[in-house]
């Protein structure tokens, strides 16, 4: 049996007060800080990477030679390089020389990726 169209309708309205209505403004206010500070961060965060990615490029044959360099004198090294397990180890043991350790290792295959 189809539904009967209805006889009335009723519409039901919310009023605020004129507080209330300063307590939602403050509420949408916040909400486009929040959204417009979120856009603003990960804008920031695109321009860092692409200016420090440039950096690097730039600056890539610099780094390599002074990498060169260091590993020639033996002032580098990692797991594969030419520093002496020992001391790899010794380094391992703390934070600092962990973090040596993994520079040295990824700078070791950027450089010189095919060591076979």
């Amino acid at each position: 049996m189809p539904k009967a169209p209805p006889d009335k309708v009723i519409i039901h309205r919310i009023e605020f007060q004129e507080s209330e209505r300063r307590l939602l403004e403050q509420v949408a206010m916040a909400y486009t800080v929040d959204k417009a500070s979120e856009s603003i961060s990960q804008l920031t965060t695109l321009i860092v990477l692409v200016f420090g990615t440039s950096a690097v490029i730039s600056k890539w044959d610099d780094l390599e030679a002074w990498y060169t360099k260091k590993r020639a004198e033996g002032q580098l090294g990692g797991m594969y390089g030419n520093q002496d397990p020992d001391v790899y180890d010794e380094n391992a043991a703390s934070v600092v020389g962990g973090i040596q350790n993994l520079i040295n290792n990824i700078l070791d295959t950027l450089f010189h990726p095919l060591r076979l």
